[in-house]
């Protein structure tokens, strides 16, 4: 993906949009019927029946996310200037969370994010490294356990 484009970039912005709290079998089936020019939209109801027709769960709320991240189609050229590449997706993406930007910016090349999902908070908390499953996860908190895992992981290197 890193080689790859603006569309593409989109496309796979729109995917981790698809994604959130469902299966990523789904979210690709959905990208695969919809294709990359299907995600550029004119409106929310536009896409919301594209995405009914692909059979998409939440088809409303998300069509009307992605219909909102169209204005930021040129996806890879504006996070290539960015510092903050993830805080810029919470911050302008409609619908995206630090976990659904970290999944993004891992897909299309950037490894430096952890994507923290109930998953791996759950086995956070039994390998008791947090004290609880947190009930939402803000830029502190989730950056606070990323440290937990990067230094999990530099552990595991040696």
């Amino acid at each position: 993906m890193n080689k790859k484009g603006n569309k593409e970039w989109f496309s796979e912005l729109c995917f981790c949009l698809l994604t959130a709290n469902t299966s990523a079998e789904m979210g690709i089936r959905v990208q695969k019927e919809v294709g990359c020019e299907g995600f550029i939209c004119k409106s929310d109801t536009e896409m919301a029946s594209r995405l009914k027709k692909a059979k998409s769960r939440f088809y409303n709320r998300r069509g009307n996310f992605i219909y909102h991240a169209n204005k930021f189609s040129s996806i890879k050229d504006i996070l290539i200037k960015e510092k903050d590449k993830r805080q810029w997706l919470v911050d302008n993406i409609k619908g995206m969370s630090y976990k659904e930007a970290s999944h993004f910016l891992r897909n299309v090349g950037f490894f430096d994010y952890a994507i923290i999902d109930k998953h791996i908070l759950r086995l956070m908390h039994e390998n008791n490294l947090i004290e609880k499953i947190p009930e939402n996860m803000n830029k502190k908190r989730y950056e606070e356990y990323e440290n937990i895992l990067e230094k999990i992981s530099k552990k595991k290197q040696r």
